[in-house]
């Protein structure tokens, strides 16, 4: 019986020192600028008013290979959030995903951007790679009176676009990688930011 266990321990340190653990480092996390329980109120140009209720900073890990004992496994950082929309009188709650960021099976680090709400939607998460977002040029806006000069334009993927003459498309996503999403552009209104 002795035996049998010193072979079970044995085998199953050999187990978990092969299946490796793709973490993000602490430079990616800095590029989460909520700390997760913030109220987003955003409201449009021809006066509208939507507010995003965060729901913390969620962490998981998920393995590559399914039932695969030696499969590594990838942290995952999610921000999902409600919100409730005024499109009806019966108010159901919209949930999304407003950011995702994870390493991929390769090591690279993925960053996902979202949003959904009761009459609009960015159709699909948006993902980037991140040396891909490092390279893409910083936009410097004004939104409520208030001063981004490190603001990302995010576009639905090409996938998505066939969206496009939909009434409740979302056009694009202003990203501050400071602050978060500090506006988002339909067709017929432009969202900006009013209080986080």
């Amino acid at each position: 019986m002795k035996f049998f266990l010193k072979i079970l321990y044995c085998y199953s340190l050999l187990v978990v020192s092969c299946a490796q653990k793709k973490i993000l480092s602490e430079d990616v996390k800095k590029l989460i600028p909520y700390k997760g329980r913030e109220v987003l109120i955003f409201q449009s140009d021809k006066g509208r008013l939507d507010t995003l209720f965060l729901k913390g900073l969620k962490r998981y890990y998920r393995f590559t290979g399914a039932q695969n004992v030696f499969s590594d496994s990838i942290e995952h950082i999610f921000i999902s959030y409600k919100t409730i929309g005024t499109k009806s009188d019966i108010q159901k709650p919209t949930i999304g995903t407003i950011l995702d960021i994870f390493k991929s099976p390769q090591g690279i680090t993925r960053i996902g951007f979202g949003l959904k709400l009761d009459s609009l939607m960015f159709y699909g998460l948006r993902y980037y790679d991140l040396n891909v977002l490092d390279s893409m040029t910083l936009m410097n806006i004004v939104v409520a009176n208030k001063n981004y000069n490190d603001v990302l334009v995010i576009y639905p993927d090409q996938d998505n676009e066939k969206y496009s003459d939909e009434p409740d498309y979302i056009k694009c996503l202003f990203w501050s990688k400071s602050k978060g999403l500090i506006r988002f552009d339909s067709d017929e209104q432009i969202w900006e930011l009013k209080r986080s």
